[in-house]
């Protein structure tokens, strides 16, 4: 189901917390499009599971689900990583100051120096980071953005704090990259409520109904 139509704030981070992130959702009004036409808008962000061979890969999972996240919703936090490790020990805290995520998830960029914060350029234009201290994988993004589209992120799912996650405003509302999918994990995905599923990222693409 998509996102609900009111204004919405989500908190997350890595598992040792010395990367924090806030999402913050406007009303329905407020939020861009997809830019690819369809009978309903399909408003931004969206949550999708995806199939793609390469996302399942960097991110270890057999079925990695994202929140699409315009980059002006999105806002980061650095903390030195904990006293038990040495990476990122140099980080100072943003205390309760959160930095845009244009300029902070950027490998090298000011707001994320000495931070455990590190980038994975994983294809051309395509960067996937992830905290140096835990090994957690945090957002995708292409830079610069296709044609049409708004500047974005993706952030993975389960990197949404319980108390977010637990909740069915978070239920993923599509499938991206199904054909490149495996049997087993999209049998186990089928069941239950169904969800448009397209062939690959286009969202005005379907797969027929079996």
């Amino acid at each position: 189901m998509p996102l609900p139509d009111h204004e919405v704030k989500l908190h997350g981070g890595c598992n040792c917390r010395a990367i924090r992130y806030r999402i913050e959702i406007p009303e329905i009004s407020k939020r861009p499009t997809h830019p690819f036409p369809a009978e309903t808008p399909i408003h931004l962000p969206l949550i999708a599971t995806d199939h793609c061979n390469d996302c399942r890969k960097a991110t270890g999972s057999v079925i990695p689900t994202w929140i699409c996240v315009p980059a002006s919703m999105l806002f980061v936090r650095f903390e030195p990583a904990p006293s038990h490790t040495t990476t990122g020990k140099g980080a100072q805290s943003s205390g309760n100051f959160f930095h845009p995520s244009m300029t902070a998830l950027r490998q090298d960029s000011p707001e994320s120096k000495g931070s455990t914060l590190r980038c994975y350029i994983s294809s051309p234009q395509r960067t996937r980071t992830f905290c140096g201290n835990c090994g957690t994988n945090l957002t995708y993004s292409i830079f610069p953005m296709l044609e049409g589209y708004p500047d974005m992120f993706d952030v993975l799912l389960g990197t949404v704090d319980r108390e977010s996650l637990q909740t069915e405003d978070l239920r993923p509302e599509r499938h991206l990259w199904w054909s490149c999918g495996i049997d087993w994990v999209q049998e186990l995905t089928s069941g239950g409520q169904r969800v448009p599923r397209h062939p690959k990222g286009r969202l005005n693409e379907f797969v027929d109904a079996e």
